[in-house]
């Protein structure tokens, strides 16, 4: 970035790369949330198949619990997870709208700056 460049052009460069920045984060965010919807999608699938009894992992022990308690409360998680995932989608697609207006008004202000420079 040149020095002498235009303090309000600096100040966009610089609002452009919190953008990126951001945006990077929400990806990465999204990401794990997709994960966990899987393990927690299998987790509900392995449980409806399973007969017998069923015990959940709390802390560094097993603690047996009601098969349909414990479904409900893995369904619960999933909607949960996917309400997290609508909200990410919705930001993700805003920070991308302003990501790409942002870049738009700085491209024919770097143009004209190169343009002077020669």
């Amino acid at each position: 970035m040149d020095l002498n460049m235009d303090p309000e052009l600096m100040k966009k460069f610089q609002e452009l790369q919190l953008l990126q920045q951001n945006l990077q984060a929400v990806v990465m965010e999204e990401q794990i949330l997709r994960q966990n919807l899987v393990e927690l999608e299998d987790a509900i699938s392995e449980l409806e198949t399973s007969e017998g009894k069923v015990f959940k992992l709390i802390g560094e022990i097993f603690v047996e619990k009601n098969k349909e308690d414990l479904l409900n409360e893995l369904n619960n998680k999933k909607e949960l997870l996917e309400i997290k995932l609508e909200s990410l989608e919705k930001q993700k697609k805003k920070l991308q709208e302003n990501l790409e207006k942002l870049q738009k008004e700085l491209m024919p202000k770097e143009e004209k700056k190169e343009n002077k420079a020669e």
